[in-house]
Parts: structure tokens; C-alpha cells; sequence
């Protein structure tokens, strides 16, 4: 990681991703910027978010940063909603953002942590994509399937596990499998 920096994306990279569904689209949006050291192409920008999905965040702890704050309990970073630029002169990076104190100081004792996530995350992905293998639960909402070109991976997109949860885990109403296997019946 190569500093640690609180931005904004800029209009033309959400009209580049305007039909990237993984993508979070809200235009105000802070990201933090950083470098990871065994990919000096390209700069990847993690998402905060006000709501955690928080059975997501209990299914796959090591795909976000839990940095809560009074006013904002849930918050954190969302790697699955990572992004990457290769050429920044395509997109304006606006310098200025806003968190809340509470948080910043949370994220800059968080730092090595969450560099060492997405690290981790990106090259599971990678690694799984170049194998041709199926994908873990973690990967089915990833932002990082819009960004095969940069992680120099096939366009082709692999499928997702089987067995493992593959429901909308960002849905508030999602139940993960019970350990024998059995879904809860959730009909009334």
C-alpha cells in the first residue's frame, strides 16, 4: 500500500460503469485509494458505506472493514465493491471527501488490515478466474468482474459454487444454509 488517501470518483467513471450493476453508483460517494505492492498498474478505490450488509459482513468477514461510528453503527469498507483505475488521467479524482473523525482514526489504525484484504481478496479472485474454477459465495456480487481488462484475467466470467450461499446476501431477508444443509422455510 502506498498511502492512504479519502476521495470521490468523478462523473465520467460512473458514466463508464453506468450499466456495472456491482458498481455503487452514488455519485458522493468516499472511496479510499490506495496502490497494493504486488500491482503497481493499477490504483484500486474501496467503497465506504453507511449500511454494512451486516449477514454478509457475519458470511465473509475478511471481504469488508467494520468502522462504525455514533451516528453511523453499521458503517465500514465494502472490498466486494472494489474498483480499479489504470489510466487516472480517464478519470478526475476529486481530492475531498467526507467521514466522520471517529471513523478516520478507526481507518488509520485499520490501514494494514484492510490493505492486507483486498490484497487477499483480489487474489483469490484472480487466481480462481485464471483457473477456470467455480467462484466462493464472496465473489457473486463483486465490482471486480467489470475489471477483467486491468487484472489482465479472460473476459469469460466464471459460476458461482454451488454449495455455498448464493442468494443476495446484500438482501436484509437472506438466511444462509443451515450446517446440515437445510434452508429455513421462510413461507408463511
Amino acid at each position: 500500500m502506498n498511502g492512504l488517501f479519502i476521495v470521490k470518483l468523478s462523473d465520467n467513471f460512473y458514466k463508464e460503469h453506468i450499466h456495472d450493476k456491482e458498481v455503487l453508483n452514488k455519485k458522493d460517494r468516499p472511496y479510499v485509494q490506495g496502490t497494493l505492492l504486488s500491482d503497481n498498474k493499477n490504483l484500486y478505490f474501496v467503497p465506504f458505506r453507511t449500511q454494512l450488509p451486516l449477514k454478509a459482513v457475519n458470511l465473509f468477514p475478511e471481504a469488508f472493514i467494520k468502522l462504525p461510528a455514533s451516528s453511523k453503527p453499521n458503517a465500514g469498507l465494502d472490498i466486494t465493491k472494489t474498483v480499479l483505475i489504470s489510466s487516472p488521467e480517464n478519470v478526475e479524482i476529486l481530492p475531498k471527501a467526507y467521514i466522520e473523525k471517529e471513523q478516520y482514526r478507526l481507518l488509520l489504525q485499520k490501514e494494514s488490515e484492510l490493505w492486507g484484504k483486498v490484497k487477499n481478496y483480489v487474489q483469490e479472485y484472480q487466481r480462481t478466474v485464471r483457473q477456470g474454477k467455480e467462484l466462493s459465495a464472496k465473489y457473486q456480487y463483486t465490482a471486480l468482474r467489470y475489471f477483467h481488462k486491468e487484472l489482465n484475467l479472460p473476459n469469460k466470467m466464471p459460476g458461482i459454487k454451488k454449495n455455498t450461499p448464493t442468494r443476495n446476501y446484500h438482501d436484509p431477508n437472506f438466511v444462509p444454509p443451515l450446517k446440515n444443509n437445510k434452508s429455513i422455510d421462510r413461507r408463511i
